[in-house]
């Protein structure tokens, strides 16, 4: 079973690591200060999206204010100097408090979709159980509205992909999503914009080696012009911290690999 673990920052003390962190991070990688200081809109005239008719869909899900935050920026960047775009599952609440990443995501806006990944990504019966797992109609539109409110402070686009937490929902859930808007629901199964491949296996808790996530989306492009690929920020953590060896053999490496391979990469909304 897929367990989350996008929201375990819990009291002042984990939001002052994370917080340490980022400060460290930001004055090494940028060496100009504070992130609120030295972010510019990213050119997009040289951005390509699609290069075959086989495209990739890269749907990094967990995208929250403070936890994990600094290794989804690197994500970003590093997918952008790669020409690759990225679909973004947002945790929306608490989203308008972290200034750094909403000026971040806006800056680079061009080369992003900003998804719906629930509202809080909280556990819906106790310890168990996705979000709007069993939601009913009413519960869940009112979540979905307070998240998609949210959004709206980093994008004024309409947002129509909704990706479940733990990628499961109700019938109430899903007997909602059109009439709020959404064209692209993306969850776990046999669905069109379902998942194909993951970087991590939560029933082995492990990571998944490049070849089997290449070899899963060729398996797919036998019937489909397009594989999703899902992945979480925190597969490329030590704890809250970024893993650079995580980081290199499993996301970095796949995204040569991937261009290797001759894919094209878009984003879910694109298809």
């Amino acid at each position: 079973m897929k367990m989350a673990i996008g929201l375990v920052l819990a009291g002042s003390f984990g939001i002052v690591l994370v917080q340490v962190f980022s400060v460290l991070f930001f004055d090494r990688l940028y060496e100009r200060g504070p992130l609120v200081e030295t972010i510019q809109p990213v050119s997009c005239a040289d951005f390509i999206q699609g290069r075959s008719t086989k495209s990739v869909v890269l749907r990094v899900d967990d995208v929250q204010a403070w936890a994990w935050r600094d290794i989804t920026i690197r994500m970003v960047d590093d997918a952008y100097e790669r020409g690759i775009p990225l679909t973004l599952g947002v945790i929306p609440k608490g989203l308008g408090e972290d200034t750094q990443l909403i000026e971040y995501l806006q800056a680079h806006a061009c080369h992003l979709e900003i998804a719906q990944h629930g509202y809080d990504h909280s556990n819906s019966r106790g310890d168990t159980g996705g979000e709007f797992e069993f939601l009913t109609e009413a519960a869940a539109k009112e979540r979905i509205e307070m998240g998609l409110q949210e959004i709206s402070v980093v994008t004024d686009e309409p947002v129509t992909t909704w990706i479940p937490p733990l990628n499961v929902q109700s019938t109430g859930t899903a007997a909602v999503l059109t009439e709020l808007g959404f064209t692209h629901i993306s969850t776990e199964g046999e669905g069109v914009f379902d998942y194909d491949a993951s970087t991590f296996s939560y029933d082995t808790n492990e990571l998944i080696a490049t070849a089997t996530v290449l070899d899963d989306c060729r398996v797919t492009f036998e019937t489909s012009n397009h594989c999703i690929i899902m992945l979480h920020p925190q597969d490329f953590a030590d704890d809250m911290a970024l893993d650079s060896e995580k980081y290199q053999k499993y996301y970095l490496n796949l995204l040569d690999e991937l261009i290797v391979a001759g894919y094209g990469f878009t984003t879910l909304n694109q298809l």
